[in-house]
């Protein structure tokens, strides 16, 4: 049997998850988010791959328990989402805690005196250079609007980035 290339081997898979989506209540351009889910998702993008004091080096023991971390990331959903975008970012978030870190999500209740306007304010801004830093961050800090909409950017457009051609 002559080897396929990866264009042919997943044109009956696009078809497949084209009619599948066709079926359910989700979006044609991420067929795994619910809208709302997107701009948690952007967040978590970025700050779990930026290294926090007191990471353990699992990806979702740390954004699901890491308090420096999750400060940081419900600071940023604050800044950036609308009610609605984080109760059902932090709910796919909290599922995602559960199921592949075996951990549960520390609410964001819990960090209530750190996440007032005040505070939130008060922290320092992380600018997108290009290049994720490789030093911990030892204080809560937001990423920029500019980094922001980028992640949120590749979480919306990233499954239509895939192309074949002849």
């Amino acid at each position: 049997m002559a080897p396929q290339n990866v264009c042919t081997m997943l044109r009956p898979l696009s078809l497949l998850l084209l009619v599948l989506s066709s079926l359910s209540p989700v979006r044609a351009d991420n067929a795994w988010l619910d809208p709302n889910q997107d701009c948690v998702e952007g967040i978590v993008e970025v700050y779990g791959e930026i290294p926090f004091d007191g990471d353990t080096g699992d990806y979702y023991v740390d954004l699901c328990t890491n308090p420096l971390k999750l400060i940081t990331v419900y600071a940023a959903a604050l800044t950036y989402c609308t009610a609605d975008e984080i109760d059902a970012g932090f709910k796919l978030r909290g599922g995602y805690c559960s199921q592949y870190g075996l951990v549960e999500q520390v609410p964001m209740s819990e960090f209530a005196a750190n996440l007032t306007p005040e505070a939130i304010k008060q922290m320092p801004i992380i600018e997108y250079t290009g290049e994720e830093p490789t030093e911990n961050i030892t204080a809560p800090a937001i990423i920029s609007q500019e980094w922001y909409e980028l992640s949120f950017l590749t979480v919306v457009e990233s499954p239509g980035n895939f192309t074949c051609s002849r």
